[in-house]
């Protein structure tokens, strides 16, 4: 029971730690010396909700979360991030990088001995230099 209270619409709202309870909009009327009281779901867009009983049983509509639940543990989380996957890519150079080195090897012998049979042969042509 609310005592001494004008008319007119008013607005209750119940303030909690921890609960969250909705805002009612309560609107007294006198009329004929008596004091007529109606209560409605407060909605800001429209003014009124629904329609309450009174008195009013106010119940909690929620809980307030004040620390944010933390995320889950992913191990895909790990490969995904850049510097693993700078890594990855450095340590797989560094096993097929021994494995390019003779064929690289391989093709500079053959480039020296183009060169050498080229000069050997005392031919008037010249010869065309430039990388095959």
């Amino acid at each position: 029971v609310v005592n001494d209270i004008s008319n007119g619409p008013h607005l209750l709202q119940v303030v909690h730690p921890r609960l969250i309870f909705d805002p009612v909009r309560v609107e007294a009327e006198e009329s004929k010396n008596k004091a007529k009281i109606s209560a409605y779901m407060a909605d800001m867009e429209h003014g009124r909700g629904r329609k309450m009983k009174y008195p009013l049983g106010l119940a909690p509509s929620g809980m307030f979360q004040y620390m944010e639940k933390r995320e889950d543990f992913n191990i895909l989380s790990i490969f995904m991030s850049p510097m693993t996957l700078m890594m990855l890519f450095m340590m797989g150079m560094m096993f097929v990088m021994p494995k390019l080195q003779p064929m690289l090897e391989e093709e500079k012998r053959q480039r020296l001995e183009a060169e050498q049979q080229g000069k050997g042969g005392g031919g008037s042509e010249p010869i065309a230099q430039g990388r095959s």
